[in-house]
């Protein structure tokens, strides 16, 4: 007897999903790796389902939803590595000739010809037009990013301030056009990347934040709350830069690793309720601002020297956090629907 699908959640965005990443293997091996220790009903048909807009699990719905928005805002860090000595490899990694056809412009039927050995009266050419379409992309994605930084930097007073203040130790200037900007990437939403052609996510719709009725309205705070602090000497705005310009220190920490009560999947036997000291590199991060850990070293156990595996310190086991928060969330489903 066939069951009836309970799930209502769609996802509907699977072109622009696939314009950045070409192939719905691609999509599941981003939120779904092959080393995820849970078999439930996140199969790789319930991924195709949940892409193409079936009726799907919340959870799935959402993981791509999020997934949209982070490749949208903050494309670099699902960027393809510079074109390698094989080419051919690389291009087809990413996609297949009907598609590079188009992003590259040359004919797909001389485009396969090259692919499969032949064609070498075009390989000058593919190879100009390939890198040509990834400094394109890298520019793309790289311009993206940097509007959502300045967008983020309007959120709020103080980050508008942290920001306008570390610009300026900087160097740079605060010009009534980059207040301008900063209100328009705040109040929009990026497109995603088409790799095929790409261009800045924010191009096309910066220009609609001018329209909103409190777009002036925000220009004119952030260059009160400029004069202000300017007039101010910056007095309650954290500066950028450390306290007695000290960019980074050591410190050595004595201390004691926890037991098999904190310990739930065993992967830290080797540790239990011993005596160490770590040795610390703390570096000052302007991005913060503050200082936060740099490296950490285990450089005695119990008064002696620490093996490999006293060196690598304890196993939170994350994955497995995650890996039972879902299946938990499973489990409730279930509940919830009697099966």
């Amino acid at each position: 007897m066939k069951t009836s699908n309970h799930y209502t959640a769609k996802f509907l965005k699977k072109d622009e999903l696939l314009s950045f990443n070409r192939r719905e293997k691609a999509v599941i091996a981003l939120i779904d790796p092959e080393d995820d220790p849970v078999e439930d009903a996140r199969s790789q048909g319930s991924w195709n389902k949940a892409i193409n807009g079936k009726p799907s699990p919340d959870e799935l719905v959402d993981m791509l939803e999020d997934l949209v928005s982070r490749q949208s805002k903050r494309p670099l860090e699902y960027m393809p590595d510079e074109p390698g000595d094989d080419l051919q490899a690389w291009m087809l990694d990413i996609a297949g000739v009907p598609w590079w056809a188009q992003a590259i412009g040359i004919d797909a039927v001389k485009l396969r010809s090259w692919q499969n050995g032949r064609g070498k009266k075009i390989d000058a050419d593919v190879r100009e037009a390939v890198h040509d379409w990834y400094a394109r992309l890298i520019k793309a994605a790289q311009e993206t990013e940097d509007l959502t930084k300045l967008g983020d930097a309007g959120n709020s007073k103080d980050d508008f301030l942290k920001w306008a203040r570390r610009r300026i130790e900087d160097g740079q200037e605060i010009t009534p056009e980059l207040l301008e900007r900063m209100t328009c990437a705040m109040l929009t939403y990026p497109e995603i990347i088409d790799w095929q052609h790409p261009k800045c996510g924010y191009d096309g719709v910066l220009d609609g934040a001018h329209e909103r009725s409190y777009f002036d309205q925000y220009v004119i705070w952030f260059q009160e709350w400029l004069d202000a602090a300017r007039a101010n000497d910056w007095e309650g705005v954290q500066s950028s830069f450390p306290p007695d310009d000290v960019w980074e220190y050591e410190k050595v920490v004595d201390k004691q690793w926890s037991g098999a009560f904190d310990d739930p999947h065993e992967l830290n036997h080797d540790l239990y309720l011993k005596h160490y000291k770590a040795r610390m590199v703390i570096a000052w991060d302007r991005d913060r601002p503050g200082y936060a850990p740099k490296s950490w070293e285990v450089i005695e156990v119990e008064g002696r020297a620490p093996t490999e595996r006293e060196k690598r310190g304890w196993d939170e086991g994350t994955k497995f956090f995650w890996a039972e928060l879902r299946e938990l969330r499973r489990q409730d489903r279930d509940a919830y629907y009697g099966r």
